[in-house]
Parts: structure tokens; sequence; C-alpha cells
């Protein structure tokens, strides 16, 4: 897995750096995972990465096969820079916390819903509705699709006055 693939370029600003690969350990509960998930290149301009490998995981090892089809590794290309300026050309978070929320809704109509699954489905829709008050304070500033920083909107006062620590 190379750092930049055949036609990718920097971000404005980003300079190549070795690829980074790390694993991320908060996909699995330890001693159950059955895949793994990696981060395979260098953060971008943003700060963050735009491609993960996601892998099955046979005993104590990392190893690429295909199991049984349509399982096999992954690879997930997060946009890589602005719309407005570089077009589409990945998935964006949204996109991956929609098919999530699907899939727990999914689960919560079924045979067994839980309360760990409202749980996780009321944080990831917490997640898409964070995302989205984002995208439309760009949009309303005129800064939706480019590399221009927005105004993040006040916070609102709290209600409730936070609780003292210990004396």
């Amino acid at each position: 897995m190379d750092q930049l693939s055949a036609g990718d370029e920097l971000e404005p600003g980003q300079q190549e750096n070795p690829r980074e690969c790390r694993e991320l350990h908060a996909a699995s509960v330890p001693g159950l995972e059955t895949v793994a998930v990696l981060v395979d290149d260098a953060a971008g301009a943003g700060g963050a990465n735009h491609r993960y490998v996601i892998e099955a995981r046979i005993g104590g090892g990392i190893r690429c096969f295909p199991i049984v089809p349509p399982m096999a590794t992954l690879i997930v290309e997060f946009q890589r820079g602005p719309v407005q300026e570089v077009g589409v050309n990945g998935v964006t978070n949204e996109a991956l916390l929609a098919i999530v929320a699907d899939r727990l809704c999914g689960f919560q109509a079924g045979p067994y819903p839980c309360e760990e699954n409202a749980l996780a489905l009321h944080h990831v829709d917490m997640a898409l509705s964070s995302l989205h008050r984002r995208t439309l304070a760009r949009a309303s500033q005129g800064v939706e699709g480019t590399s221009a920083a927005h105004r993040p909107a006040p916070r609102a006062p709290r209600l409730i006055p936070e609780e003292e620590g210990p004396a």
C-alpha cells in the first residue's frame, strides 16, 4: 500500500510524509477481534487521515484473505480536500455515520433490540446532527466546500450550573 496512489495529489500546504500505518484498537473488543482497522496514510493538511484499510484477522496476526465474497480487504478513502476546489474524490464522515445509523435501526427493528444499540444509535444521530450543523454554518458563511475556516456558532449558556468538585 503506497502513501499516494497514482494520480493522487497533495493537498495545499501538505508535504509528503512517510506513510503512517497504525491499528485502531477501538474498532474491536479485546480478545474478540475479527477484523483489523488500519490507518494507511499520513495526516492531510486538515490534520486527519484519509485512507483506512479493514482486513480480516486470523489468530493473532493480521492476514488479508478472501473469506466468502464480499468479505475481503476493504479500503475506505475519505474526501481529500474541499469539494469546490478538488471535486468529489472520497466518502464523508456523514456517509459512514449514516450507514452505521441505518444498521443500528435495523438491529433495533429486528428480533433482538437492546439498550446498548439504542444508546449507540443516539450517539451516532448526535454526531450526524453536529456535522450537519457545521455544514449549515459553513454554507451560511459562504465557506462550505472550500479551505476557508468558518466562525463556529456561539455556545449556548448552560441552564444548569456545573457542579463543583469536592471541597
